[in-house]
C-alpha cells in the first residue's frame, strides 16, 4: 500500500513511523491514522504501574506518537525546598516563583510571592536569561516543573535527545510561552495592570525571555 504525500506504506519494513505520522499531520496531509499522546499526572501513572503496567513505559504500552523533551529558558533562580510538612511541600522554583503543593502528585499550586516585584528587581533579574553555553544544558527529557535534579550537560542532553530519536516517534520541544513565563516571577494580578500601564516593560520582559528561547532551540539545531 502507498499512501498519498509520498508517505511510506503500512507493511513491513516500510510501516509508517510515528514521526512520519506526525509529520504528515501538521503539514496538513492525510496521515495513516491520527496521532496520539497523552500526558498523565503522575498519581495516574502510579495507579496505572499498580494495576499491571510495571515499568513498561506507557508510550510503548499505548503506542503514542509523541515524546517531549523540555526546555528550560529560566533564569535558573536555585530550585529550593522551604518546607515538607502535612503532605505539602513548599519551595521556591527556578523560573522565580514561591509556591505551595501537594507533595509528590500533580495538583493544584498555590503561589505565594513573587521575585520580580518591579523594575529595579526585574533589571537585576535581567541577565539571568543570557544564554550561557559553559553551564548546564537548557534541555532535558524530565519536565522543567518541579525539576529539582540537576540539568545535564550539552552533551549528555544530546545523548538523551539521540535514545528518544531512536524510537521513532515524533519529538516535541516543550516550553512556556512569554505570558506563562513572565506571570511566574512578576505574579498574575500584577502583570495583569502592567500590561494596562507599563506596556513597554511588558514587552521587554516578554522579548528577554523570548530571545533565550530563540537562543536555546539555535543552538540545538546547531
Amino acid at each position: 500500500m502507498v499512501l498519498p504525500y509520498g508517505m511510506a506504506g503500512l507493511d513491513g519494513d516500510n510501516a509508517v513511523t510515528s514521526r512520519e505520522r506526525v509529520q504528515a499531520a501538521v503539514a496538513f496531509e492525510p496521515p495513516d491514522a491520527l496521532p496520539v499522546h497523552e500526558s498523565p499526572w503522575e498519581q495516574t501513572l502510579e495507579r496505572w504501574r499498580d494495576e499491571g503496567l510495571g515499568d513498561e513505559a506507557p508510550a510503548d504500552a499505548f503506542g503514542w506518537d509523541i515524546e517531549m523533551m523540555y526546555l528550560d529558558p529560566s533564569p535558573r533562580f536555585p530550585m529550593k525546598v522551604l518546607e515538607r510538612k502535612g503532605g505539602m511541600i513548599t519551595y521556591e522554583d527556578r523560573f522565580g516563583y514561591t509556591c505551595r503543593k501537594e507533595d509528590g502528585t500533580s495538583s493544584t499550586i498555590h503561589f505565594l510571592s513573587h521575585r520580580n516585584t518591579g523594575p529595579d528587581a526585574w533589571a537585576e533579574m535581567k541577565p539571568r536569561f543570557n544564554l550561557d553555553l559553559s553551564g548546564p544544558a537548557r534541555l532535558d527529557e524530565c519536565s522543567y516543573f518541579g525539576h529539582f535534579d540537576s540539568y545535564p550537560s550539552w552533551a549528555e542532553a544530546r545523548e538523551k535527545y539521540d535514545g528518544i530519536r531512536r524510537h521513532g516517534r515524533y519529538i516535541l520541544f516543550m516550553v512556556y510561552g512569554p505570558w506563562e513565563a513572565m506571570w511566574r516571577h512578576r505574579g498574575m494580578s500584577d502583570l495583569l495592570m502592567d500590561v494596562a500601564l507599563q506596556q513597554d516593560w511588558v514587552i521587554d520582559m516578554a522579548e528577554t525571555y523570548q530571545g533565550l528561547v530563540i537562543d536555546v532551540l539555535k543552538h540545538c539545531i546547531a
